[in-house]
């Protein structure tokens, strides 16, 4: 239910920059921040068009805050899944695309410093770079080896 809410004022917010109301976009995204905070309704994937929001209502900080908190929330995920094997390869590609999409986003709307920094987690998590999660841990365990 709680999606469906959080779906519906970005669906107002949206109608309402596409009118030009970016100031009554602003405060309908806000809103949904404020009545479904992130420690009562977790962020998931369907929080991505938000982001998104706060950049065309010219709102790049906001923007950037729940950005860099989804980033946190996927890349938790990834850490959670990868090590498990393939049987979880859905989960944690879900977390790569996810920070991927928001590395995206922030090109789109012309945050470099935001684009930077999802980069620099998708390097962390070995996404983009053609290497599955357990080429991931062996690249991370020959450095230990070497100096042993």
């Amino acid at each position: 239910m709680t999606m469906n809410l959080r779906s519906n004022f970005g669906r107002l917010a949206d109608k309402l920059i596409k009118e030009g109301k970016k100031q009554k976009a602003e405060k309908v995204i806000d809103t949904a921040m404020k009545v479904m905070p992130r420690d009562q309704v977790p962020y998931n994937f369907f929080m991505l068009q938000f982001p998104d929001y706060y950049y065309k209502v010219d709102e790049q900080e906001k923007a950037r805050e729940i950005m860099r908190k989804l980033a946190d929330t996927y890349k938790q995920q990834y850490n959670y899944y990868a090590p498990l094997g393939s049987q979880y390869q859905r989960k944690y590609q879900q977390a790569q695309a996810v920070i991927y999409r928001l590395q995206q986003m922030a090109d789109r709307n012309g945050d470099d410093e935001m684009k930077q920094e999802m980069s620099n987690i998708m390097s962390s998590i070995g996404a983009g770079m053609g290497r599955t999660p357990q080429q991931q841990q062996q690249q991370q365990r020959a450095p230990q080896k070497q100096r042993q």
